[in-house]
């Protein structure tokens, strides 16, 4: 079967897959930033840390190459889904930094047109469009940036500016609601001298992107007063918008197709410790390995494995599924299901299965290239794009790759990728 058709195949699983499991997968409020100290001298080096709101944060990747944000309202982080890597800024340099291994892919220049002392206060990403959105300001006046992050560095394709609600404001904050076409802006009075930050969220259509339609404030977390907006995160599959000070997040949900009918819903003020966000966006759920691979007495001694390229969120066209190690020469099936992995024994196989069985799809997917030589280098790319389908959100799958050994044995010898547990996100 082609990819075409493979992808087709898939994307009617995942459709039903989204229709029968969302209930069954907890998806919400996985949130990734980047964090610095605001005191001197500092006693917690910058990081990129993750956390399922209000629980423990966890350690993503240092930030030795970009350092400490230029100034309070500076600094910015966008999850890319398309790489499974971040981007993130301290108010003039970009990096791209991948999420295994915290290698840096891309470094350039932000963009920045309002001349002075303007910087670069937020990121925000789109997977389906491959591009990056930047956020710089000045007191009183912000600018938009759309950059294409096909190549490095990022190629701008617009920008606009747009006035802040008084001259005393600054922009700190970008978020998109890519199911919608919105993006918000974060507008605050930075001043520690101010009596008050007057937090104020703008809307605007991204297809217009500096023609504000609309705008709500945001004054507290709880009973307890928000302090200047420094970051802020939309989920696109439940509508649910996390705005944060840095130390403590409300988290507001969308009310109805009005963008900014928005009602707070909670708070959280487990933030990072000695330090705060200076940026945050959500992280996607990322296909998680079950199980381990193998291959039988009539096989080259090998273990395949089966792995993810990129994430499957809403939009990345570019996802796929990786067939590494395996038997150069196999003939490669693709087997999937609507669910979870469970472990399931059959004789003629060397490890377990995971599909469901009752529900299995195999698909050929070709023969595994290798190196002459090298029995157990046998690779192949199979690409499922998922499609811009919200309605995806939850949906999961179970992918295992099978392997019939280049043998001349009747029947031939089999071999077993480990299984992937997909679930899309956005």
């Amino acid at each position: 079967m082609t990819p075409d058709r493979l992808a087709l195949a898939a994307g009617l699983a995942l459709t039903l897959a989204a229709g029968l499991l969302p209930a069954q997968v907890q998806t919400r409020g996985r949130l990734i930033g980047y964090t610095a100290p605001t005191t001197s001298p500092a006693l917690t080096p910058p990081a990129v840390l993750r956390q399922t709101i209000c629980t423990p944060l966890e350690r993503v990747c240092a930030t030795a190459d970009i350092g400490i944000p230029a100034a309070p309202h500076a600094g910015g982080l966008a999850y890319d889904g398309t790489d499974k890597a971040f981007w993130y800024t301290q108010g003039t340099r970009l990096f791209q930094i991948s999420l295994d291994g915290c290698e840096r892919l891309c470094a350039a220049a932000t963009e920045r047109t309002l001349g002075g002392d303007t910087l670069t206060t937020g990121l925000a990403y789109s997977e389906a469009r491959r591009t990056l959105y930047e956020l710089e300001s000045i007191p009183g006046v912000a600018a938009f940036h759309a950059l294409s992050t096909v190549r490095c560095p990022p190629a701008p394709t617009g920008s606009c500016r747009f006035a802040l609600p008084t001259d005393r404001h600054l922009a700190g904050a970008i978020a998109i609601d890519q199911r919608n076409g919105v993006v918000y802006y974060a507008a605050s009075i930075f001043d520690p001298a101010a009596a008050s930050p007057q937090n104020v969220i703008l809307g605007a259509q991204l297809t217009s992107p500096c023609d504000i339609v609309c705008r709500f404030p945001v004054t507290s977390c709880g009973r307890v007063s928000l302090g200047a907006i420094r970051g802020m995160a939309y989920d696109d599959c439940d509508g649910t918008l996390y705005v944060t000070d840095g130390s403590q997040t409300t988290i507001l949900r969308r009310g109805s197709l009005r963008p900014c009918d928005f009602t707070a819903v909670g708070c959280c003020d487990l933030g990072p410790t000695r330090a705060a966000w200076f940026g945050l966006d959500i992280e996607a759920i990322h296909a998680d390995g079950v199980g381990r691979g193998c291959s039988d007495a009539s096989c080259p001694r090998c273990t395949p494995t089966l792995s993810a390229v990129g994430d499957p969120v809403v939009g990345n066209a570019g996802f796929a599924l990786a067939i590494e190690d395996g038997p150069a020469g196999g003939r490669a099936f693709l087997g999937f299901n609507v669910g979870g992995c469970v472990p399931q024994r059959f004789p003629f196989l060397c490890g377990p299965f995971y599909p469901n069985a009752q529900n299995v799809i195999f698909e050929p997917v070709g023969t595994l290239q290798g190196t002459m030589g090298q029995p157990c280098s046998g690779r192949a790319l199979y690409r499922i794009p998922v499609p811009v389908d919200y309605a995806l959100c939850g949906g999961a799958l179970c992918f295992q790759g099978l392997i019939f050994c280049p043998s001349t044995g009747i029947p031939p010898g089999t071999a077993l990728t480990n299984a992937l547990q997909v679930v899309v996100d956005a």
